[in-house]
C-alpha cells in the first residue's frame, strides 16, 4: 500500500513543474522605501504628510507588513511609488505571486498596481542593483472589504531565478485624490520550487521508504 502510495505522489508532482510556498517570514528584515525615479528612498519614522514617511509610533510602520497579523499596517504618507525592500528568508525559491491583505480602514489607501524587482545583493537600496520581474499590474481591482485579501495574484518572472531580497512597490492606491497614504496590512510574497529541487526531494522520500521497508 505505501509503495502504491508513493507512486501516485510521484506521479501528482511530476505532473506539474513546482509548487508554491511562502518565501517571506515575520522574522525577515524590511524596509519601508519610496522608489522616486530611479532613487530608493527609505521612509524616515515621523508623520510628514505628503512625503515619503512612516508614523513614528503605533503598529503602522514597515516591520508590520509582515508580520503575520491583520490587526496592523504599514503606512506611508508619500503615498504613490511607496513600498517595501524585504531580505527574504527562502532566497532559494523563485517568486511567481503576491498576496495583500487590506487595512482596517481607508479603502481609498489600498494599493491598486504592483510592480516588483529583485537583487541578489542584501537590502540593497541601489536601484541598478534591481532586475524587474513585474511591472505595473493591477491588484484589489475590487474592494474586497477591510482586514481581507486580495487573493493570490500570480504572475511570470522572467528570470527564472531566486533572488536575496526583493523591492515591492505600489505606483498607485484605489482613490489618490482621497487618499493621504498607502496602507497595507500584510504583504505576502510566494515563489516556486524549481522541477529539478522537486525532483530531488522526491528521490530522497522514496530512498526513505525504501530504507524503511527493508528494516521492516
Amino acid at each position: 500500500m505505501k509503495k502504491l502510495i508513493l507512486s501516485a505522489t510521484i506521479a501528482s508532482l511530476v505532473s506539474s513543474s513546482a509548487f508554491a510556498v511562502l518565501i517571506t517570514t515575520p522574522a525577515d528584515p524590511i524596509l519601508g522605501v519610496q522608489l522616486q525615479g530611479s532613487v530608493i528612498a527609505v521612509a524616515p519614522q515621523g508623520e510628514i504628510n505628503g512625503q515619503n514617511s512612516t508614523p513614528g509610533s503605533g503598529n503602522e510602520n514597515a516591520q508590520f507588513s509582515i508580520d503575520g497579523s491583520n490587526g496592523t499596517k504599514y503606512l506611508n504618507f508619500g503615498k504613490t511609488n511607496t513600498g517595501i525592500i524585504v531580505d527574504a528568508s527562502d532566497d532559494l525559491l523563485i517568486l511567481t505571486g503576491i498576496e495583500l491583505i487590506t487595512g482596517g480602514d481607508a479603502p481609498e489607501r489600498d494599493p491598486a498596481t504592483f510592480s516588483i524587482y529583485g537583487t541578489t545583493v542584501s537590502q540593497s537600496v541601489t536601484f541598478s542593483d534591481y532586475t524587474l520581474i513585474v511591472a505595473d499590474q493591477a491588484i484589489l481591482g475590487t474592494d474586497p472589504g477591510r482586514g481581507l485579501t486580495s487573493g493570490l495574484i500570480t504572475f511570470t518572472n522572467p528570470s527564472n531565478a531566486p533572488f536575496d531580497s526583493y523591492l515591492v512597490i505600489f505606483p498607485t492606491v484605489r482613490d489618490s485624490g482621497a487618499a493621504n497614504s498607502m496602507q497595507v496590512s500584510e504583504i505576502r510574497l510566494d515563489g516556486t520550487v524549481p522541477e529539478p529541487t522537486t525532483f530531488a526531494l522526491l528521490g530522497l522520500a522514496a530512498v526513505g521508504l525504501a530504507a524503511r521497508r527493508r528494516r521492516a
